[in-house]
């Protein structure tokens, strides 16, 4: 037999819940004080076995603003506001609440208090664990923001009235959004290029020790906050590969008899790959990664 006060127990012994911890918590698995002064996620510095591993990433996308619920409850918040360089945040969004017996749409957002706008309600402990875990206070879409620069997240915490408790030590990030950039050329023997629409480059058997097969590309980013990769295929093996931190090398450059081997005719694949670093905090915001691809055949 137990009471309210056991199960209370058990609540605050669980290791997701700090009631003497801070108000905002992180963003996503990207605890406050694991951001950067200059507002950038860096997990990898303070723990290289940490589960989730980010080092030096801009922060992009949709963005879980966890707040310390328990705690706010504690200290007898009702309601809280969050806030970005000064300006109220009404993001809402869906998730799913258990109703008793099964799992059941919900939407988190705001509502007025006192006539003003943009409060969000502060869960009780009970109603707090009906909800899919983890509960963000706020998923707040960063790309209405300013991209490359710094941004400043505040969260208030209010009474029943709307009167202000306290608030949570304001938190700097640097947002990007910004795409990757990409270009591949064809492959090309001096001037000539191979076709476009049949990627056939000729070559001349003569001279195939000494002419170079050459493939242009450009890999980049505004900001930098970017990796990339380029690899050369024939047939089913990989012939080279390259990469790197964004802004990307040299043109690949290759004898025509290099990339030959024994064949006469052969055919190759070309890519380019550009991965953006931008983080949501749960994940990496891959929709701002850009690559290019082709495919050429040499033949005399």
């Amino acid at each position: 037999m137990c009471c309210d006060q056991v199960i209370e127990e058990v609540l605050l012994a669980s290791p997701g819940l700090q009631p003497n911890g801070p108000l905002l918590e992180s963003i996503g698995f990207i605890p406050f004080d694991w951001i950067t002064a200059g507002g950038l996620g860096d997990t990898t510095s303070h723990d290289p076995s940490y589960f989730y591993q980010v080092h030096n990433v801009p922060f992009g996308g949709s963005l879980p603003v966890m707040v310390n619920f328990l705690r706010a409850g504690l200290d007898g918040a009702s309601f809280y506001q969050v806030k970005v360089d000064g300006n109220l945040r009404t993001d809402e969004f869906h998730t799913a609440k258990w109703d008793g017996t099964k799992y059941a749409p919900a939407t988190f957002a705001t509502q007025p208090v006192g006539g003003n706008p943009g409060f969000y309600p502060v869960p009780s402990i009970a109603d707090l664990m009906l909800y899919i875990q983890p509960l963000p206070g706020c998923y707040l879409d960063s790309t209405s923001l300013a991209s490359a620069q710094l941004h400043t997240i505040t969260v208030d915490f209010f009474n029943a009235g709307g009167g202000l408790i306290e608030s949570a030590t304001p938190l700097k990030i640097y947002v990007d959004n910004n795409p990757c950039s990409v270009s591949l050329s064809m492959a090309a023997i001096g001037s000539n290029s191979a076709t476009t629409d049949c990627g056939y480059l000729q070559y001349s058997p003569a001279s195939k020790a000494i002419d170079h097969v050459t493939i242009a590309y450009a890999a980049g980013h505004p900001e930098g906050f970017a990796t990339w990769s380029f690899s050369l295929t024939k047939a089913a093996t990989q012939m080279f590969h390259t990469g790197g931190a964004v802004p990307s090398g040299a043109p690949f450059d290759d004898t025509v008899a290099g990339l030959l081997g024994t064949c006469t005719v052969a055919a190759f694949a070309a890519s380019v790959y550009v991965a953006a670093t931008a983080n949501t905090g749960w994940s990496r915001c891959s929709q701002y990664d850009r690559s290019a691809v082709e495919a050429f055949a040499l033949a005399p």
